[in-house]
């Protein structure tokens, strides 16, 4: 069976190591051990990981959170973070980021195995709903998990972590960066448009010089996003 191959990010060695050996005593692979933005960067492209396990409260320009956000907009791999500090509204915020787990240290080695084994489930799932001919998403609400129509979605706008997803009349939550968003849904017809907004384009009304008319509302496109809109609209 092939083992998951799993990026350990941690700036204490000590902690850094009994974590690499759990991971081994458990049956994964861990990739590597780094410490910062730039040498996670470089291990996710020289490793491909199956699974980051990422300390939030890392002694650099970037805590964890802070790269998460960064490498959800660019990989699509499942994040679990790790903390010393065990405060619920971090945790909240944390999980609003990466949506896979949150893990107090000391770290202990069933949690830690049951966490990776529903963190790839869970991204599994995720990932293939764009893919499996479904035409639906499902979103919490105070009702509990919401149907959503692929087709009703007029434009889904993004807020730091959050984003909104916009429909005829209601506005959703959904706890995951547009970044992540944009990656599930790349084979149905929305169309990112600003760093900001991820558009329906059966929904697009009109084009007009930097924008884009949706359902009578007037969404802006950023300027590294106008030729890919053009093309896709085939704007002439």
């Amino acid at each position: 069976m092939t083992k998951t191959r799993v990026l350990i990010v941690e700036d204490e060695q000590l902690v850094a190591l009994s974590i690499q050996a759990k991971l081994e005593r458990i049956g994964h692979e861990p990739c590597g051990i780094v410490c910062d933005y730039q040498s996670t960067i470089q291990a996710v492209d020289r490793e491909k990981p199956d699974v980051i396990l990422m300390d939030i409260e890392l002694h650099s320009s970037l805590d964890g959170i802070d790269i998460s956000k960064k490498l959800i907009d660019r990989y699509n791999i499942p994040i679990i973070f790790i903390s010393s500090i065990r405060d619920a509204e971090k945790a909240k915020k944390a999980i609003r980021t990466s949506s896979t787990g949150y893990l107090t240290k000391p770290i202990d080695e069933f949690q830690l195995s049951m966490s990776i084994e529903v963190s790839l489930e869970h991204h599994q799932k995720f990932s293939k709903f764009s893919k499996n001919g479904l035409n639906h998403l499902f979103v919490r609400d105070d009702h509990g998990q919401t149907k959503i129509l692929y087709s009703d979605i007029f434009w889904i706008e993004a807020d730091r972590s959050y984003c909104y997803i916009y429909t005829k009349g209601k506005k959703y939550t959904l706890s995951l960066s547009l970044g992540a968003v944009s990656k599930k849904l790349t084979h149905l017809k929305f169309l990112r448009i600003h760093k900001s907004y991820l558009v329906n384009q059966e929904h697009i009304e009109n084009f007009e010089r930097g924008k884009v008319i949706v359902n009578s509302n007037a969404l802006p496109i950023g300027r590294i996003y106008a030729k890919k809109v053009k093309e896709s609209l085939n704007i002439l």
